[in-house]
């Protein structure tokens, strides 16, 4: 695509060059000609220019926002969202509107990458990812915070159901020895 590109603003050089050029002699046909050429350059450089960035860029910007263990978003995207939830909740006119933050870690974690190595806490890991995404709503946020610790945006919901998703979370087989 860069190529592509690289050819589309060439070819504007070249299209506006030849109007700079053109004297008031010449014929008036070949200068509409050449408007029209550079119009038609300028809209395919800027359909290539939304090509890349949505077959490029958003993607690698998805990647870059998503811890590759857990598949939640890594703590800059994260606090972010948070950021962005808290402005919503201030700019709402509705009295119902909630917000809920929650923020866990696993005990003692430490010991188990030292007892059963680091292959084995990347697979507690990547299960308590897997399980927060699956106990939590789509619209929902999860983030990884640090090495263990997860943070969770929760809206429109009410202080029990959160009480009660979490203690759903807190009984998770990982966290019981299983």
């Amino acid at each position: 695509m860069a190529v592509f590109m690289g050819y589309g603003i060439l070819a504007v050089g070249i299209a506006y060059g030849n109007i700079r050029t053109m004297t008031p002699t010449r014929d008036i046909a070949l200068g509409r000609m050449m408007v029209l050429e550079l119009f038609c350059t300028l809209g395919l450089v800027m359909f290539l220019y939304r090509l890349w960035l949505q077959d490029i860029v958003h993607p690698l910007q998805h990647l870059a926002e998503r811890d590759d263990l857990t598949g939640v978003w890594r703590s800059g995207a994260f606090w972010r969202h948070a950021d962005r939830a808290l402005k919503r909740l201030q700019h709402s006119a509705d009295p119902h509107d909630t917000l809920a933050f929650a923020f866990l870690d696993i005990d003692d974690f430490k010991a188990i990458n030292d007892t059963y190595g680091h292959l084995m806490g990347d697979a507690v890991l990547r299960a308590m990812g897997r399980h927060l995404r699956q106990g939590l709503r789509s619209g929902d946020s999860i983030g990884r915070l640090g090495g263990e610790e997860f943070g969770c945006i929760l809206r429109q919901v009410e202080a029990d159901t959160v009480r009660d998703l979490f203690m759903r979370i807190r009984e998770c087989p990982i966290f019981r020895g299983n």
